[in-house]
């Protein structure tokens, strides 16, 4: 479902990307998005959509799903909806809510939930060595308590038996395994699956992804 192009090349100048016939995403993101599963009818949410991106890859993997969408950005979910119109999908709901803080009041139970987590961006430095100029080591454990709070504020809303699909674009283990063991002990979360996607070999962004399934 994929063709690469070379560095340089600016796709959103053509006329089949302005209508929406085609989408750019890394491939190491549609790799995670592999994860997902979902089934027609089902409701999701993803948690911390940014963009889009892991939305529009629901959606390519499965049209018919009920998705709420939301994110701490309002600007960012401006982008969100310019990319979703484009493609001709619409969500369910689109809301700004800071899962650090609190799990959204207003939402039904959930058959699956995608929480791609901010975090140092780690797996994106062989095309960004640039970052590295102002990277603190800080970072790891704001970032990795960022996430356990996110984590733990998704989960009520999620079905029992069903799936939360973690995923961060960094190769730290204090934002990755160790943010998995922390949910799985302080919550009744298990391990479906959990994988480091090597996007080094194609020129593409690594990442973390975990499938965690709830069973209260």
């Amino acid at each position: 479902d994929s063709l690469g192009f070379e560095a340089g090349v600016d796709l959103t100048l053509l006329d089949s990307f302005r209508q929406g016939m085609f989408r750019i995403q890394d491939i190491s993101s549609q790799k995670a998005c592999e994860f997902f599963k979902p089934k027609a009818g089902e409701y999701w949410w993803d948690a911390c959509a940014g963009s889009g991106g892991k939305s529009l890859g629901l959606f390519h993997h499965e049209p018919n799903v009920q998705l709420y969408v939301s994110d701490s950005r309002d600007i960012i979910l401006e982008t969100l909806k310019g990319r979703m119109n484009l493609h001709n999908r619409v969500p369910k709901k689109v809301f700004e809510h800071d899962l650090e803080h609190s799990t959204p009041s207003s939402l039904p139970l959930m058959d699956g939930i995608i929480v791609d987590a901010p975090c140092t961006g780690s797996g994106t430095w062989a095309r960004t060595p640039e970052h590295l100029l102002y990277f603190n080591t800080a970072f790891i454990q704001y970032y990795s308590d960022k996430q356990k709070k996110i984590l733990s504020n998704a989960l009520p809303l999620l079905k029992e038996g069903n799936a939360l699909v973690y995923i961060t674009c960094s190769v730290f283990d204090e934002e990755n395994e160790a943010v998995v063991d922390y949910i799985c002990r302080q919550s009744p979360v298990r391990v479906e699956s959990m994988k480091y996607i090597k996007g080094y070999t194609h020129k593409a962004e690594n990442m973390f992804v975990a499938r965690l399934i709830y069973q209260p």
